[in-house]
C-alpha cells in the first residue's frame, strides 16, 4: 500500500527529474546566449579585434583565438549545466547519493546574482537602462535560479520523506 509519503517521495522525485532536465535545456540557451552575445552585440567583438590591431598579431589568428574562447566559455557553461542537471537527474532516479553536482549549480547562481548589475550598465561602465532583450536575457537567467532552487528544494524535501518511511518502517516492524 502506498503511505502518504510514498507518494510525496515519488511526486519529489518527479519534480527533480524534470528540473534536471529542464536545467540542461537552459543551459542550451546560455551556449546561444554566450554566442549571440559575442557576435551579435554591436561593437563588443569589434573593440576586441581593433585592441588586437596594436599587438602585430594577423588578424586571421586574432578572430580564431576569439572564437576559440568563445566556444571555450561556451562549453564550460555547458558543462556546468549538465553536470547539475545530470545529477538531479540520477538522484531523482536513485542512481546518485551524493551532493557534489550541487555545487555548479550553485556557482552559477552565485555568478548570475553577482552579474545581474551589468543589464544596468554598458560596455563603458555608464548607467544604462536595458533594453527589451536585456530583460528577456534576465528572465531567462532567473528561471535558471528559480530550477536550481526547486532542484534544492526537491532534494530536500526527498530526505525528509525517505526519514519518515524509514522511521514508519521501523515502528511497524
Amino acid at each position: 500500500m502506498n503511505s502518504k509519503d510514498e507518494i510525496r517521495l515519488r511526486k519529489y522525485r518527479s519534480n527533480l527529474y524534470v528540473a534536471g532536465k529542464s536545467y540542461i535545456l537552459f543551459g542550451a540557451w546560455s551556449i546561444a546566449k554566450i554566442f549571440l552575445t559575442y557576435t551579435m552585440q554591436k561593437g563588443m567583438f569589434d573593440d576586441y579585434i581593433e585592441s588586437m590591431y596594436d599587438t602585430g598579431i594577423d588578424d586571421s589568428i586574432v578572430m580564431i583565438v576569439g572564437v576559440l574562447c568563445i566556444i571555450i566559455v561556451a562549453l564550460f557553461a555547458m558543462s556546468l549545466h549538465l553536470w547539475t542537471g545530470l545529477g538531479a537527474i540520477r538522484y531523482a532516479n536513485e542512481k546518485k547519493r551524493g551532493l557534489a553536482f550541487l555545487f555548479p549549480g550553485a556557482l552559477i547562481f552565485v555568478l548570475t546574482i553577482v552579474c545581474t548589475p551589468l543589464y544596468f550598465v554598458d560596455q563603458n561602465g555608464l548607467p544604462n537602462m536595458p533594453g527589451l532583450e536585456d530583460f528577456a536575457s534576465m528572465f531567462v537567467d532567473y528561471t535558471v535560479l528559480f530550477i536550481f532552487v526547486d532542484i534544492v528544494f526537491s532534494i530536500i524535501k526527498i530526505k525528509r520523506c525517505y526519514k519518515k518511511i524509514i522511521n514508519a518502517e521501523a515502528q511497524s516492524a
